[in-house]
């Protein structure tokens, strides 16, 4: 590992948390709480909700790709000269990226979509309000402070912990790690309005779809269940297969079980954590204030990570990020804190992203 990046996020770290630490006493002076009072909202949604919320996040991008191939929008944008959308680079390339790009505009379109489904979904069926689901106003300025607070004091470890395991997977494997499918975008020439949805896909849509799904409906639906916490921890699991059948399949089929073991990695990685997990069960009992308040919050960070198994082994550090994402929305029974970390968690990579990608070439 860099030395000196490790000593910066080190720094970067104790101060982000000195900071925070700083901001509660001082707030604490005028009788104002960084933290609120703990609050048990009643869950009126079921599972019939819940399996709507999953179903919509993961159809109508699809069904919104499939309407633009149908009415012709890829081919009027893409399928002229090559040249005019990827200048400079080659046709392979192109090809190679234009699922992706492609992919941008469908979220763009399928994400108004999916946040009014959801909650037109739950208010009909379960007269579920918006605030129920964290989506509320109250202590909104304490609650975005807080949120900036808890980026600046867990990007840094995230970012160590990812340099750490990205260390050590290429001294264990002798290859690189699987990069976002981003990343691959930035090794390309975007036009200007792809570099908006980009943008708009990191900062908008993401943050604010997986911070409603994860935290606001399956980390409350599943923390009133006994059950919720194993159960997560299950769908984790087979979700990190899912996410690598397309090349576990292929590697089973033509006999080369070294291949398979190391695209069933992300779904390894869960069961190393199930350890852990009994030992928050157990311990964490009275830390949160619910019984199985930290278990559902890791069971439900698992999940998280589990669902970007595409770029191994990137989950190991989300896995610690949505922890951080967990706890906030559960101590503060909002998803303004969480959200506003996770827009800004994700614009360090979107800024990194687009300054590499018009950075000059090295000599």
């Amino acid at each position: 590992m860099d030395l000196r990046i490790t000593i910066f996020l080190l720094l970067a770290e104790a101060f982000g948390v000195c900071l925070a630490v700083a901001v509660a006493r001082w707030l604490a002076q005028f009788g104002i709480r960084l933290l609120p009072r703990q609050r048990h909202q009643a869950i009126p949604w079921t599972g019939i909700e819940v399996a709507f919320a999953v179903m919509a996040f993961l159809l109508v991008r699809d069904l919104s790709y499939r309407f633009l191939d149908g009415v012709g929008f890829y081919d009027w944008l893409y399928g002229t000269a090559l040249s005019a959308a990827v200048p400079g680079s080659p046709p392979d390339v192109y090809r190679q990226l234009l699922p992706t790009r492609r992919g941008l505009w469908a979220v763009a379109l399928a994400f108004p979509l999916q946040v009014s489904l959801i909650l037109l979904f739950f208010h009909s069926q379960s007269g579920t309000r918006p605030y129920q689901l964290g989506l509320t106003v109250h202590r909104l300025g304490l609650n975005v402070l807080l949120g900036f607070l808890a980026w600046l004091a867990l990007t840094p470890l995230v970012l160590l912990v990812n340099l750490a395991i990205t260390y050590c997977y290429q001294s264990l494997t002798q290859s690189a790690p699987e990069g976002h499918p981003f990343e691959q975008l930035g090794r390309g020439r975007l036009m200007p309005v792809e570099w908006a949805l980009v943008a708009f896909t990191a900062l908008v849509a993401a943050p604010a779809l997986e911070e409603l799904l994860y935290r606001g409906v399956l980390q409350r639906w599943l923390m009133q269940r006994s059950w919720g916490a194993v159960a997560s921890v299950g769908a984790a699991f087979l979700l990190a297969i899912l996410e690598r059948f397309s090349k576990i399949s292929p590697a089973l089929h033509h006999g080369d079980f070294r291949e398979m073991l190391h695209q069933m990695e992300p779904a390894g990685f869960v069961l190393v954590m199930v350890p852990g997990w009994v030992f928050v069960d157990r311990a964490g009992r009275h830390w949160l204030g619910h019984p199985r308040a930290a278990s559902t919050i890791y069971g439900t960070s698992l999940l998280f990570a589990a669902s970007h198994s595409f770029a191994w082994p990137t989950p190991i550090a989300l896995f610690v990020l949505s922890v951080g994402l967990g706890f906030l929305a559960y101590r503060t029974s909002s998803l303004v804190a969480p959200m506003i970390l996770h827009v800004l968690f994700n614009s360090v990579a979107t800024l990194t992203l687009f300054f590499n990608a018009h950075a000059p070439p090295a000599p």
